[in-house]
């Protein structure tokens, strides 16, 4: 994908504010292509210093509902992920 297509993309997708951060996948080595945009709702350094998971944690409804139960003060913040999948050619 390229910086063109990257922002064509972005565009349609009705992302309320330019200043939105934009996640990548965290774990293992290496970069892909991206291949894919995905909105997503994160808990901000929810794995920080884990180690082998990525920093923040993406979360669903169902995970968001679960959490808010036993922490009610966890802020989540709406970004974009970019995703590249692995090929094996």
């Amino acid at each position: 994908m390229t910086v063109a297509e990257l922002i064509r993309r972005l565009q349609t997708l009705g992302i309320e504010r330019q200043d939105s951060p934009v996640f990548v996948r965290g774990y293992e080595a290496g970069v892909n292509d991206v291949s894919e945009l995905k909105l997503v709702e994160v808990v901000i350094d929810d794995y920080k210093g884990m180690g082998y998971y990525g920093q923040h944690r993406a979360v669903d409804e169902e995970d968001k509902n679960w959490i808010l139960e036993d922490l009610p003060e966890t802020v989540f913040t709406k970004g974009v992920q970019l995703i590249g999948k692995n090929r094996r050619d």
